[in-house]
């Protein structure tokens, strides 16, 4: 059957502006954006590496290839999510089903299994595996790119594993996560992840965080350099970015002793009318 377009214009209940109104039997989906981040799944290779690794199989003969299931269970998060039922969203979603080529969207059970399977220990062993199948993704990320550590707190209102009081600046006192995530900048490449709970100060494993980030670049990547805001200025991580010879660029605390051992400074070099560069030693 042809696809005719029905055009109606209405006038809005406050003003006398005109509205148009189409109806098509085309399908359509307000989660469009979500193509950019499925293709960079197939640039990484993620279909091949979480079919390998995924740690969990679901015997009924009629279930969902659990690819799918956890495909799913992590796009739902994406699309915001929070709880199980909020999948159903995606679930009614058929012009987003047609862009990932699934026939059946899984209910709520799939992902509640899922949940509870990487819940017990297999996480971490899923996520190392996978890493490790994501790295023939780095041919499409060109060396001498930046290594730029991002952090934020989450604020939680459930018992969510791992959630602990501690800094929080939108909801101070609520419990919360405080992840840390390792990014290559021009790539808009995430490398590297950690969930850690809400009262991890920001700092806190950063050089152990960096080894791990460090081992998964292959042999021959060169990384141009390191940048953290004022919560990584820590002088254990600085030390190892020294031992190691990487560049790095992290801000300091503006403490009073700072502020004036700056002004101390003789010599400036000017970059630009706005800006110059000075040196001292802590």
């Amino acid at each position: 059957m042809e696809n005719k377009t029905v055009h109606t214009q209405i006038t809005a209940l406050w003003g006398e502006t005109k509205v148009a109104l189409r109806e098509t039997r085309r399908a359509v989906t307000p989660f469009g954006g979500l193509v950019v981040f499925f293709e960079s799944l197939r640039r990484v290779g993620y279909l091949e590496a979480v079919s390998e690794h995924l740690p969990f199989a679901l015997s009924s003969p009629n279930t969902i290839d659990p690819v799918h299931t956890f495909t799913a269970f992590l796009l739902s998060g994406l699309a915001g999510a929070r709880r199980f039922a909020h999948a159903s969203l995606l679930r009614a979603d058929a012009a987003l089903h047609q862009v990932l080529g699934m026939k059946r969207f899984p209910p709520t059970t799939p992902f509640v299994i899922c949940s509870s399977v990487l819940a017990k220990g297999s996480a971490s062993v899923f996520s190392r595996g996978c890493g490790t199948g994501y790295s023939h993704g780095f041919r499409n990320v060109p060396p001498g790119t930046a290594w730029t550590w991002t952090r934020r707190c989450w604020k939680r209102y459930g018992r969510q594993q791992g959630t602990l009081r501690g800094p929080n600046p939108r909801k101070p006192g609520r419990p919360s996560h405080h992840p840390l995530v390792a990014v290559l900048a021009e790539a808009h490449f995430l490398l590297h992840g950690w969930l850690r709970s809400g009262n991890c100060g920001t700092a806190r494993g950063v050089v152990e965080f960096l080894k791990e980030g460090l081992a998964l670049l292959p042999e021959n990547h060169s990384l141009r350099g390191v940048r953290a805001d004022a919560g990584f200025f820590d002088q254990q991580l600085l030390g190892f970015l020294e031992q190691r010879g990487l560049h790095y660029i992290v801000v300091a605390r503006l403490t009073r002793w700072l502020k004036r051992e700056a002004a101390r400074i003789p010599q400036w070099r000017a970059l630009d009318e706005p800006y110059a560069v000075g040196e001292f030693s802590l």
